[in-house]
Formats: structure tokens, C-alpha cells, sequence
């Protein structure tokens, strides 16, 4: 479970602890498989998932019809459309499950109620999103300030584990190079 999560719980009472439980004990346990899709661009967003075991990666379809990854999520990450979540206006992201996965499945309705009931939480809410900004923000400034090897490098080194998890043609449109440039970079290093 993620670090920032268990310690949100310490602080809580055992009144809290119970009412949280009460009013998560209605999100849904998933065990989604290998390159499903969780939402599409043009739906809308309705949830919003923890990612107990697996990988997530959020996209965006080109207008050429290609696919960009914007970000990939593990163990302990909160994902979802969230432009689409927050306004409930149809999703320009898709969300794709890129292995076999367990993810906590919480509604807008149910997050909303966590919210209201919990202040704590819906602090805890905000900073997952910051965290999840912050992450954006830094890649899309990777993108156009450094080399693709930089940022190939970059990965390797905060994120190992993708390097093997990640297909090649997702870890290249995350990359913002080609598969075959990507496949020279990894060659050489």
C-alpha cells in the first residue's frame, strides 16, 4: 500500500478508521487483465482507481490516429481521466491496463462522500493530484528540453522496473521518439 496512504490512516482514531472503512467498504476490488481498457477517449471518466498490483498507462489518440503515452501508473499510484473525472465532460485521454492488475475502484459519487465525511481525505485527495501535476508537468518539460537519450537515461534511472514492464512502442511514445530510435538508444547503453 502506498507510504502517504498508511500514514494518512495512522492519524485517524478508531472512530474514523471505522467510518472509513464503512464508507469505502462499497469500492470495488478489480482484477482487470492485460490490455484493458479502463476508459476511451470521448467517454467520460467516473472513477477513479488505486493501483493495488500492476501497470496503468494513460494515452491520448492523435489526430493521425496515433497514440502518445502521457504517463505510466504502478503500485500505489492513484489513475484515472482525471480532466474528464473533475469535469465530467467527455475524456480526451484513454486509461489501459498494460498487465494483469488489482485496482481499487472508487465512483465520483463515492470519493465525493470520502470528501464530505473525511477533510483529511480530501486533502490527501489534493495531493495525490498535485503529485500526479508535478509528475506531468516535469515530463512534458523533459520533452522539449532534453535529448531522448537524456530522457531514456532519466527513466532508467527513477523508474527500472518500466524499462522491462513497459512494451516498446508505449515507452517510445512516452519517450516522444521512435521505436527504432529507442531500440538504438537501448543498444548503446
Amino acid at each position: 500500500m502506498n507510504q502517504d496512504l498508511l500514514k494518512m490512516l495512522e492519524l485517524l482514531n478508531d472512530n474514523e478508521k471505522f467510518q472509513l472503512m464503512e464508507a469505502t467498504q462499497n469500492f470495488k476490488r478489480l482484477e482487470v487483465k492485460k490490455n484493458t481498457f479502463l476508459l476511451k477517449p470521448g467517454e467520460t471518466e467516473n472513477f477513479v482507481y488505486y493501483v493495488s498490483e500492476g501497470l496503468v498507462r494513460v494515452y491520448l489518440e492523435k489526430n493521425d490516429g496515433e497514440e502518445s503515452t502521457m504517463g505510466f501508473y504502478t503500485e500505489g499510484d492513484f489513475v484515472s481521466g482525471y480532466p474528464s473525472f473533475l469535469s465530467q465532460k467527455p475524456s480526451l485521454f484513454g486509461v489501459q491496463v498494460l498487465e494483469d492488475s488489482v485496482l481499487i475502484q472508487g465512483s465520483r459519487e463515492q470519493i465525493n462522500d470520502l470528501y464530505y465525511r473525511f477533510p483529511l481525505f480530501e486533502k490527501f485527495g489534493r495531493l495525490a493530484i498535485e503529485k500526479n501535476y508535478i509528475k506531468i508537468t516535469d515530463h512534458y518539460v523533459a520533452l522539449l528540453t532534453t535529448f531522448s537519450e537524456e530522457r531514456y537515461l532519466k527513466l532508467f534511472k527513477e523508474n527500472p522496473d518500466l524499462i522491462n514492464r513497459v512494451p516498446v512502442k508505449h515507452l517510445a511514445t512516452f519517450l516522444g521518439i521512435h521505436p527504432n530510435s529507442l531500440s538504438r538508444i537501448r543498444k548503446k547503453i
